[in-house]
């Protein structure tokens, strides 16, 4: 996948082009729970797109394809949902508190054939819902 054949007029192409800009500028400040407060670079968060991108064509999603993104608000998150965007697949945001019976009609509904979950209990949610294919998990 090339970032730059993106159009810039898309969230993810102006993303891509601010990011060859800025390159080793820091872009994001964050902490994982109590530790330490550490920064990614604008480069570090494209490298990190990309490698989700292309763990997502690997998996066999595809443009036009759906995917849901079930998470706690965290870092990942946009990772996944910039990587889904680039691949020209569609991303079904799922708040994580949202019932397993309405994570399947969701994932039923959205014709999903691949998900994203932060973790087990939120992939959990997920069985039997629809034509999904294959859960993978951040942690």
């Amino acid at each position: 996948m090339d970032p730059e054949s993106i159009a810039d007029r898309t969230t993810v192409g102006v993303f891509f082009r601010q990011a060859a800009r800025y390159n080793d500028r820091p872009l994001v400040h964050h902490r994982d729970g109590d530790g330490p407060w550490q920064h990614e670079t604008w480069s570090d968060i494209r490298r990190d797109i990309l490698a989700v991108a292309a763990g997502l064509m690997d998996a066999g999603v595809k443009h036009g394809d759906t995917v849901i993104l079930i998470s706690e608000n965290r870092l990942e998150w946009l990772y996944c949902d910039f990587a889904i965007q680039a691949i020209g697949a569609v991303t079904v945001p799922v708040y994580p508190n949202v019932s397993a019976e309405a994570v399947q009609i969701i994932a039923k509904d959205s014709a999903t054939t691949f998900a994203i979950a932060s973790d087990g209990d939120l992939a959990a949610k997920l069985d039997g819902g629809g034509s999904l294919r294959q859960v993978a998990l951040m942690d």
